[in-house]
């Protein structure tokens, strides 16, 4: 890789530059250690460093991004539906549609939806279903 300096990107302050045979340029703080990697595709991924590990997100073509957390969680949003789905390191998956509906899926084939009415869905793995009405 070929490395060169230069002193402005966006949110960057003073960086360095890193350009990759495969077309990959990095681009580093010098001051805070942020990495921005833009891929060859025009994919970038944003690499923020905290003091609880460093948190992650990938920009897709597409528009779809992909969060990665310390400790685990990851959030997804498909940009074509408008939807987020979160997964927790214990296995929950949880889905925010744009019509405000939510679903929680459990690791042990549980399923909680909660309708914009307020209505709350469980559904057990066996295919039962209970509703709980708003409050």
């Amino acid at each position: 890789a070929v490395s060169d300096a230069e002193h402005s990107c966006s949110g960057l302050g003073a960086f360095d530059v890193n350009r990759h045979e495969d077309g990959r340029v990095e681009r580093v703080s010098r001051e805070t250690g942020r990495r921005v990697v833009t891929f060859a595709n025009g994919t970038v991924k944003d690499v923020v460093p905290s003091a609880e590990g460093s948190i992650s997100t990938v920009y897709f073509t597409n528009g779809d991004v992909k969060r990665a957390h310390p400790g685990g969680r990851v959030e997804y949003f498909y940009k074509e539906v408008d939807t987020w789905h979160t997964t927790h390191p214990e296995g929950v998956e949880v889905y925010h549609f744009p019509s405000g509906q939510t679903e929680a899926h459990g690791a042990d084939g549980r399923k909680e939806i909660l309708f914009p009415d307020g209505l709350l869905r469980r559904v057990y793995p066996d295919g039962r279903e209970e509703d709980e009405p708003a409050p």
